[in-house]
């Protein structure tokens, strides 16, 4: 990627993803003369804090910061919802929760800025077979309720954890995700299933080598790195 100047290299890094990044990640595109230019090379892994302050005197206001719980955002200024629009299709519906941790938006503005979607007839909501609602584009042949796949059985999940388990009791969702490669939702909707059912038991981890993503977030967004099996 060309690197012209700062703010025409972010403007075009930003345009390829979507519109936004995590601030923490955009030294991983920069080249070794970019971060020196900008002070970023003193620290193997500067903080997002850090590269904000480095960038915004060269940025001359051609982009704005946000923030999502912990984590800080860059994003091309335009219209909120277009963010929203861009992350969903006509044919794959998106729980809002995951919507939403994906987005740099806190949830009081993604909870606004989807009731706005919602009046102006954009976005549909759908529900699954658990009745758990899924956002769609509007005006799509594919909006109806979302059905649960044969292949995504409890039985497949339990084959695929016994695969991994491997005499520790225990389990990194992230390495359970990857071995099932269910879509994203789907392989949540489970493991939420099993844990309410009491067959399952979900742990904290402070394990670092997977992306956030990957893990298991409960309903009050507590992230869980770990399952053990407890109906033997």
């Amino acid at each position: 990627m060309s690197e012209k100047n700062i703010p025409d290299f972010l403007q075009t890094l930003l345009e390829n993803n979507k519109g936004f990044m995590k601030v923490k990640d955009l030294p991983t595109y920069m080249s070794f003369d970019m971060r020196r230019k900008l002070g970023l090379v003193r620290q193997k892994t500067p903080s997002a804090v850090a590269i904000r302050k480095a960038i915004e005197p060269q940025i001359e206001d051609r982009f704005i910061f946000n923030k999502n719980g912990g984590t800080l955002y860059i994003l091309v200024p335009c219209d909120p919802s277009d963010f929203v629009i861009a992350s969903l299709s006509s044919d794959n519906p998106m729980s809002p929760k995951m919507l939403q941790r994906s987005l740099p938006f806190s949830k009081t503005d993604f909870r606004n800025i989807l009731n706005e979607l919602a009046d102006s007839g954009k976005i549909t909501t759908v529900y699954n077979d658990y009745l758990e609602p899924r956002l769609i584009l509007s005006g799509s042949s594919k909006v109806r309720s979302v059905k649960s796949s044969e292949e995504y059985t409890r039985e497949r999940f339990k084959e695929a954890f016994d695969e991994l388990e491997r005499g520790q009791t225990f389990v990194n969702i992230p390495e359970l995700r990857k071995k099932l490669n269910w879509p994203h939702d789907v392989f949540d909707d489970m493991i939420r299933r099993l844990r309410d059912d009491g067959i399952v038991q979900l742990h904290k981890t402070d394990l670092t080598i997977f992306e956030p993503e990957d893990f298991f977030y409960d309903e009050d967004n507590a992230r869980r790195g770990m399952v053990t099996w407890h109906d033997r």
